[in-house]
């Protein structure tokens, strides 16, 4: 069973995480495939891919426009496996900016 991890990074941590979750995943005895959205060169396949694991940080609200292009191109064929993001910020980190980094999430999901 494959699964997908795709990421975007800005300052390493997110990258760092996605090879963390391909490492427990390929552990787990999945076909583990690493894929930064940000050196996306020709389009990704998705044919073999059972499971996805989205994840970017997000920066003024926004997640890296690679990112955001990747799950808007692939979103027909995302919504048809089953799924994981992982929207990575700071804001989380404290009760007080949950319902706000979630508003991150929903407004990238939704599309333009």
């Amino acid at each position: 069973m494959t699964v997908l991890i795709a990421f975007a990074t800005v300052e390493g941590q997110t990258a760092k995480i996605a090879r963390f979750i391909s490492s427990v995943a390929k552990n787990a005895g999945f076909n583990a495939k690493l894929f930064n959205t940000d050196e996306m060169s020709s389009h990704v396949s998705l044919d073999d891919v059972v499971k996805v694991v989205l994840l970017a940080p997000v920066h003024e609200r926004r997640h890296p426009e690679s990112f955001e292009a990747f799950v808007a191109s692939n979103r027909d064929a995302l919504m048809k496996r089953k799924s994981l993001v992982l929207s990575i910020g700071l804001k989380a980190a404290f009760v007080s900016g949950r319902e706000e980094a979630r508003d991150y999430l929903n407004e990238m999901l939704r599309g333009p």
